[in-house]
């Protein structure tokens, strides 16, 4: 009995030893992270909040909270953050991931770096133009590459003029070809063949969405994203 409860007292202490340095470590990184905010003439609380043990570590979110943090440049951000980041305290076993919140929003760094505010890209990615097909005269362009069908690649670019479809295909050397293309649909999808009547019923079409198809009496064989229209 008396064993019993002296390894329960060894356990407990062991427990409360813990307990207090985990509580030092967390103080020394909050007392780094205001030396940072102050250097940096930011105003704001900081805290460590528990978030889950990790392979024998205590994962903690040291969170920054600072009105005035989302209203300097998108740099400065990234900077404090990589200065909170780079915290480390010896012992503990802690692993620690910084916040800031700001008026209402969270800002950290993804795992390659960059900011992230609520989770999103920010500032967020440009938003690709949408394609359009042209009513009229039109010139596009197209690196018509393949690893498995076409391996001598090229950029090809197709122009229409009126009622006159040309393609131009320029090879990485810097030689280049310019044929005539037979119309054989002119609508939504555009179907052209530089080959009228051969036996494999070659031919390539501009979809709806700017994509070139090339195809034959088979079926589509590849396809390859637009570069410029």
């Amino acid at each position: 009995m008396f064993m019993k409860f002296k390894n329960y007292i060894i356990l407990l202490s062991i427990a409360l030893l813990t307990i207090i340095l985990t509580g030092c470590t967390t103080n020394k990184y909050i007392d780094e992270a205001k030396t940072i905010l102050e250097a940096n003439d930011i105003d704001g609380e900081v805290r460590m909040v528990f978030d889950r043990n990790y392979e024998g570590y205590k994962v903690y979110d040291l969170v920054v909270t600072s009105e005035k943090y989302s209203e300097i440049s998108d740099s400065q951000k990234i900077r404090i953050l990589e200065k909170l980041d780079a915290i480390w305290v010896k012992g503990g076993k802690l692993l620690v991931m910084p916040e800031v919140v700001s008026q209402g929003y969270t800002y950290d760094l993804n795992y390659e770096g960059k900011l992230e505010r609520d989770g999103e890209i920010y500032p967020p990615l440009p938003t690709a133009k949408p394609f359009v097909m042209p009513s009229g005269d039109f010139e596009m362009s197209w690196d018509i590459y393949d690893s498995e069908y076409n391996s001598f690649g090229g950029i090809l670019t197709i122009r229409r003029q009126g009622s006159k479809y040309t393609q131009k295909l320029v090879m990485s050397d810097g030689s280049s070809e310019t044929v005539d293309l037979t119309v054989i649909s002119d609508g939504d999808e555009i179907r052209l063949t530089d080959r009228p009547g051969n036996p494999f019923g070659d031919y390539m079409y501009i979809s709806s969405t700017g994509y070139l198809y090339f195809c034959d009496n088979q079926g589509v064989i590849y396809t390859v994203p637009p570069l410029s229209w």
